[in-house]
């Protein structure tokens, strides 16, 4: 059986976008699903157009940073 389709990177970060700004805990949650949602939510692509898109700073951002730092 073939593993199911995946989305294009561009269609996730717009659905990313349309999470509601003011519950950054479902940006933290789905940055938490999945290393290639982690790697999209910590992108300087994506967080310019979050910007642009909200008008608002993402207080998120420093959490995925954090994330993605290896363990020492």
């Amino acid at each position: 059986m073939p593993p199911p389709p995946t989305l294009p990177d561009e269609l996730l970060e717009e659905i990313f976008l349309r999470l509601p700004p003011n519950e950054p805990a479902c940006l933290v949650r789905a940055s938490l699903a999945s290393k290639l949602w982690l790697s999209l939510l910590s992108g300087t692509s994506f967080n310019s157009r979050y910007r642009q898109f909200h008008g608002a700073p993402q207080c998120w951002a420093s959490f995925i940073h954090v994330l993605r730092t290896p363990a020492r």
